[in-house]
């Protein structure tokens, strides 16, 4: 989780990101990981 922007990674022209260096993620189940990335959030 680094450098996260507020915009889709779709968006052509993304915002810069307004979240820096969180950390590392990591798990054997995806949305366990998802869910983790929002908590931190």
């Amino acid at each position: 989780m680094n450098r996260l922007s507020v915009d889709c990674d779709c968006d052509g022209h993304p915002a810069e990101p307004d979240i820096h260096d969180i950390g590392i993620l990591a798990s054997t189940d995806p949305v366990a990981l998802d869910q983790a990335c929002v908590d931190l959030i």
